[in-house]
C-alpha cells in the first residue's frame, strides 16, 4: 500500500511530499501520477520512482534533485523526483494516482479553516502509521521536532524534517552522508555519517563492521530502548595501500543487529589514490599513403588479397608509432597476433622496426576475416591497436589485376594520366580519384550530389563518361530500377570542369540537363516510333531485358562534337533485337545548365544500329585516331556464354561500317562481375594495345560470407577491380561472297581474275581472299588455272545465259560460295542477214555469221568460220579453215573445204 507520508508545502531548498510503501510486496509506480486541488490523472509523472519495496519512501519535491539530496543529506539509495511544477500552497490537496488514472491516496489540508491542524511551513508534517487512511487531515497529523519518532533533522537550508526515513515500526536504520555521499583520501582527509535507529527496540541493538579500502570508527555501534534515536557519527579513514588505484570505492558492511538483522546499512566510500600512476605505452597507426586509410587508434579496417602484387598492406606495410613518457622506447616490447591463422598466419605478420616506429605487413593465405592485434608493452602495462582484416581471392592474372577499395560498383572512368583515373560508382553521386597502377582506396573523393536537383531517392545511377578538352561529361543510365519502377532521378548529364594533375586533380560542377530521356521519346515517335523507345522506358519494363532502356556508354563522334548516346538496351529491330544502337545528339556539349536545361533541347542524328553478335554496348571509348573501342554485353546478367557475356569490338565510328570482333577474352579472366568501363586507349590500336578496364563488383561475395560486396557496412571491405588486357586481332569470321555478272562472247573461253571475282566480296578480318575452287557449270565448263584465273567456256553454238560457281577462302579456314551469272552473246562484229534471202560474204579473218529467215548462202573465206543458218534452206560453204557450222531449220546443205567443217545440225 503506498500511502501520503510526510509534506511541507513552504520552506527551503523546496517544498517537498514522501510516498512510503507501507505494505508488504513491491509497488511498480511506472505511469503513476501527481496532482493537487484540481486532481487531473496524469498531471506530473511520478513514473521514475520504479519499483519502490516495502519499507521504502520516496520524494516528489519542486526544487532540484540533487540540491534537496544535498540539503537533507539523503544517500544516492533515496529515489527523488526534483522539478515539480504543480505547487502546494496552504490550503491544498496531495493526489496520487496510479497508472490507470485510479486514485491510490489523498491529503486535503488547510489550517485556516480545518481546527487542530498543522501549518507545514518550514517544518514538515507527518503522521503514524495507523492514522494515515483519512484523506482529509487532522489532529493526527503533527510537525517535526528534531530527533522525534521520525528521527527527523534539520537540513542545510534550515528546514525540519524527515524525508527519505519514515518509521512504519518495523526495524530498519537510517544512514546520513553529509552531502548524500562518503568521500575520503589516501592521504588523510576523512568523512562521516550518522546511523540511527528507525524504530524503538525492546532490547539492545549491536552492529559490528567489516570493510575494505576503508575503516570505520567506532566499528562497533550499540543502541538502547533509550538511546534508540539518537544518531550514532562514524568517521571514516581511507587505508593507504601505496598501491595506484585511481579514485576507486570501498564498501562498509554492517552485521548482527539482533531483530534488526534485515536490511542492514551497506556504505559505499569514495576513495581518491595519492599513489602515482605509472603511464601506460601508447600506440598510433601512422601510415602515410592515402592507399590504407585507418583511424589514428584503438581499430581500423583493411582489406587484402591474395598474392596481389600491389596490395598496399602487404607491399607498403601499415606503420605504427609507439611511445611512453616513463618509459625508453627501446625497453618498450611490440607483438603481433592474427585471431586467424587460415586467413592471415602468424608467420605471415612481418614486423619491423626499431625506436619508436614499426611497419607491418601483412600477407594472406586464405580467404575470409581476421583481427589483427599488435600491442605494446612496458612490462607492466600495454596498449593494442586491432586492424579488422578481410581477405579475398587472387586474379587468374595478378600481373595485370588490381583491387580498388572503398567503394565496388564501378561504372565507368576517365583517365587523368598513366598513372591516375576519376571513376563513379552507380550507387552514388561521388567521383572518386584512384591510383591506376596500385590497389587501394581513392585518393580523393567528389559528391555532386546536391548540385543535381534530385529528390527523394537520389542515385543518378552513373553509366557513362567522356572528355573533351578539361570538360568531362557524366551520364545517369536514365533506365528503371531494378524492380522496373520509374526512376526520374537517373535522367541527368552533368559535367565537371578538370583542374590540377595527377593525386592533385580536382573537379568543379559546371551544369546538367535532366530531359534527355523525353527528347528522346519524342523524336522517336515523331518520326513514327522506328525505335519503340516510349514502350521501351515505360514503368514496369525491367531496364535489363533487350526492350528495355538503359543508358551505359557515351564519348564523341569522329567530328569531335556531336555526342554518341550508347544503350545497354534496348537492342534493334523491335522484331528481333539483335543489332546494339547508338544515338547521336548533335548538340551534345550546349544541353547543359546549371539549373537542367529547358525540355525538347536536344537534337538528333539518325539512329545507328551495330551488330555486336546479339549483345548491347556496356561502353565505348574514342582515341586521339578516332578510333574507337566497344565494351558489349548481354541486356541482363552475363553468363559467360555468347551472347551473353563480354566482349570488345572496334569501330571505325562511321554508321556505314562494321564494327570487328576482337579475340580478348574477357571471360577466362574470371572477374565475377561485369565489365563496364574502359580507362583509356593508346592513341593508335593494334591488336597488341593494352587496354584497362574496370569491372562492376557490386554483387561478388568476396569474403564467404555470404554479404555481396555493396551491402559490406564496412566501406574498406568493398572493392572492385580493374584489368589490363591485350585488344587482340581480329575474331576469325568467314568471308562474304558476292555474286558476280559478266558477259561472254559466242564460241570463245571468258578469263576471269581472281581480282575481278572478289570486287564485291568482304572479309571483316582484312583476310587475303583467293577462289578455293569452281564447279556447277551450266551452258558451258568451267576450270581453275594454277594462277587464280577462272576460264569458263560456253557450249559450242550456245547463246543466251550460263553460270558456274565459286568458293572464296580467306586462308584461316573460312570460306563462302557465290554464283557467276553470265550473258553469252554474240560478238560486236557477227555478219548478220535479214528475215528474207541473203548472200553473206565472209573476209579472210574469223568470221560469224548468222542468217535469220530466207534461204541463205554463206560463203567463207580464209579463217576459221562460224555459221548459224537460221530458218529457210541455207547453203553453207566453209572455205578454208576450222569452221563451224549450224544449217537451223530447215534442209540446209553444208560444204567443207580443204579441212573438215563441224557439221553440227544438218536439219531441223
Amino acid at each position: 500500500m503506498m500511502q501520503i507520508t510526510e509534506y511541507m508545502y513552504s520552506g527551503a531548498p523546496g517544498e517537498f511530499v514522501e510516498f512510503t510503501n507501507v505494505g508488504t510486496d513491491p509497488i511498480d509506480m511506472t505511469g503513476w501520477s501527481f496532482d493537487d486541488s484540481s486532481r487531473t490523472p496524469g498531471s506530473f509523472s511520478v513514473s521514475a520512482f520504479g519499483i519502490v519495496q516495502p519499507g521504502e519512501s520516496v520524494i516528489l519535491t519542486e526544487a532540484n534533485a540533487d540540491v534537496f539530496r544535498a540539503a537533507w543529506s539523503l544517500p544516492a539509495s533515496v529515489k527523488v523526483i526534483g522539478g515539480l511544477s504543480q505547487n502546494l500552497g496552504r490550503a491544498d490537496e496531495i493526489n496520487l494516482y496510479d497508472a490507470a488514472g485510479n486514485l491510490v491516496d489523498r491529503l486535503t489540508y488547510n489550517d485556516q479553516t480545518i481546527p487542530g491542524t498543522i501549518r507545514t511551513e518550514n517544518a514538515s508534517g507527518w503522521a503514524p502509521v495507523d492514522q494515515l487512511a483519512d484523506e482529509t487531515i487532522d489532529a493526527d497529523w503533527r510537525l517535526s521536532t528534531v530527533n522525534d519518532a521520525q528521527n527527523s533533522r534539520t537540513s542545510t537550508a534550515g528546514t525540519i524534517g524527515s524525508p527519505g526515513n519514515y518509521n512504519t515500526g518495523a526495524p530498519g536504520y537510517l544512514v546520513v552522508q553529509s552531502g548524500g555521499s562518503t568521500d575520503v583520501t589516501e592521504d588523510g582527509t576523512t568523512d562521516t555519517y550518522t546511523i540511527v535507529l528507525r524504530s524503538q527496540p525492546t532490547g539492545q541493538v549491536t552492529l559490528f563492521t567489516s570493510s575494505n579500502q576503508v575503516t570505520p570508527s567506532p566499528n562497533v555501534i550499540i543502541f538502547s530502548p533509550t538511546s534508540w534515536n539518537i544518531p550514532e557519527t562514524v568517521t571514516v579513514t581511507a587505508i593507504d595501500d601505496a598501491a595506484p588505484e585511481g579514485t576507486h570505492t570501498g564498501v562498509i558492511n554492517y552485521q548482527g543487529g539482533g531483530n534488526y538483522s534485515t536490511n542492514l546499512p551497506v556504505i559505499t566510500v569514495n576513495v581518491i589514490d595519492n599513489d602515482i600512476t605509472a603511464a601506460p605505452p601508447t600506440i598510433a597507426e601512422a601510415t602515410p599513403t592515402p592507399l590504407v586509410d585507418l583511424a589514428t587508434t584503438g581499430s581500423g579496417a583493411v582489406s587484402g588479397v591474395i598474392n596481389d602484387p600491389t596490395d598496399p598492406a602487404r607491399t607498403l606495410g601499415i606503420d605504427f608509432a609507439i611511445a611512453d613518457s616513463d618509459t625508453a622506447v627501446g625497453d618498450l616490447t611490440v607483438t603481433v597476433s592474427s585471431s586467424n591463422q587460415a586467413v592471415v598466419a602468424d608467420a605471415n605478420l612481418d614486423l619491423t622496426g626499431t625506436g619508436s616506429n614499426r611497419n607491418l605487413k601483412i600477407t594472406p593465405s586464405g580467404v575470409g576475416f581476421a583481427d589483427i592485434t599488435v600491442t605494446v608493452n612496458d612490462g607492466t602495462q600495454s596498449d593494442s591497436y586491432v586492424i579488422n582484416y578481410a581477405a579475398s581471392v587472387g586474379s587468374v592474372t595478378p600481373a595485370t589485376t588490381r583491387f580498388h577499395t572503398g567503394t565496388s560498383d564501378a561504372s565507368t572512368a576517365i583517365a587523368i594520366d598513366a598513372d591516375y583515373m576519376l571513376v563513379a560508382d552507380d550507387e552514388d553521386q561521388t567521383i572518386r580519384l584512384y591510383d591506376r597502377n596500385d590497389s587501394g582506396l581513392p585518393l580523393n573523393s567528389f559528391d555532386f550530389t546536391s548540385f543535381l536537383g534530385l529528390s527523394g531517392s537520389s542515385e543518378v545511377d552513373i553509366e557513362g563518361s567522356t572528355r573533351i578538352g578539361n570538360t568531362i561529361y557524366w551520364t545517369g543510365s536514365h533506365s528503371n530500377n531494378s524492380s522496373s519502377n520509374d526512376r526520374p532521378n537517373r535522367e541527368r548529364i552533368f559535367a565537371t570542369e578538370l583542374s590540377g594533375s595527377g593525386a592533385n586533380t580536382t573537379l568543379t560542377f559546371t551544369g546538367y540537363y535532366r530531359f534527355l530521356e523525353d527528347d528522346l521519346i519524342a523524336w522517336d515517335n515523331a518520326n513514327g516510333a522506328p525505335l519503340g523507345l516510349a514502350a521501351s522506358a515505360a514503368q514496369g519494363v525491367s531496364p535489363e531485358v533487350p526492350s528495355g532502356f538503359n543508358i551505359e556508354g557515351l564519348t564523341i563522334a569522329p567530328d569531335g562534337v556531336t555526342g554518341y548516346i550508347a544503350f545497354r538496351a534496348p537492342n534493334l529491330p523491335t522484331s528481333d533485337r539483335t543489332q546494339a544502337l547508338i544515338i547521336p545528339v548533335t548538340n551534345f556539349t550546349s544541353l547543359l545548365s546549371p539549373t537542367g536545361g529547358t525540355a525538347g533541347s536536344a537534337s538528333f542524328g539518325a539512329a545507328i544500329q551495330l551488330d555486336l553478335d546479339g549483345r548491347g554496348i556496356r561502353s565505348i571509348e574514342r582515341n586521339a585516331n578516332n578510333e574507337y573501342v566497344i565494351v558489349a554485353g548481354p541486356a541482363g546478367a552475363a553468363t559467360g556464354t555468347a551472347p551473353a557475356d563480354f566482349r570488345l569490338y572496334t569501330w571505325t565510328g562511321n554508321a556505314s561500317d562494321a564494327p570487328v570482333l576482337r579475340t580478348a577474352d574477357l571471360t577466362a579472366l574470371n572477374a565475377d562481375g561485369s565489365f563496364e568501363s574502359i580507362v583509356a586507349l593508346p592513341s593508335s590500336l593494334s591488336a597488341s594495345s593494352q587496354i584497362q578496364l574496370l569491372v562492376d563488383n557490386g554483387d561478388s561475395v568476396w569474403y564467404n560470407n555470404g554479404t555481396i560486396s555493396k551491402d559490406l557496412e564496412q566501406d574498406n571491405f568493398q572493392k572492385y577491380r580493374s584489368e589490363v588486357v591485350t585488344l587482340g586481332g581480329f575474331e576469325q569470321t568467314p568471308p562474304v561472297a558476292g555474286d558476280d555478272g559478266f558477259d561472254a562472247v559466242l564460241q570463245t573461253p571468258l578469263t576471269l581474275t581472281t581480282a575481278a571475282l572478289t570486287a564485291n566480296d568482304t572479309d571483316i578480318n582484312g583476310d587475303t581472299l583467293t577462289i578455293a575452287s569452281v564447279g556447277n557449270a551450266s551452258n558451258g565448263s568451267v576450270t581453275l588455272g594454277a594462277n587464280g584465273d577462272v576460264v569458263f567456256t560456253p557450249n559450242d553454238f550456245f547463246l543466251g545465259t550460263a553460270s558456274f560457281d565459286y568458293t572464296l577462302s580467306d586462308g584461316n579456314g573460312g570460306t563462302d560460295t557465290a554464283t557467276v551469272t553470265l550473258n553469252v552473246a554474240l560478238p560486236s562484229d557477227a555478219i548478220t542477214g535479214t528475215n528474207g534471202s541473203n548472200t553473206l560474204n565472209g573476209t579472210a579473218q574469223d568470221n560469224v555469221f548468222v542468217g535469220l529467215g530466207g534461204n541463205d548462202t554463206f560463203n567463207g573465206r580464209g579463217g576459221n568460220d562460224t555459221f548459224f543458218g537460221g530458218a529457210g534452206r541455207d547453203t553453207i560453204n566453209g572455205g578454208t579453215g576450222n569452221d563451224f557450222m549450224d544449217g537451223g531449220d530447215g534442209n540446209d546443205t553444208l560444204n567443207g573445204k580443204r579441212r573438215h567443217g563441224h557439221l553440227l545440225r544438218v536439219e531441223r
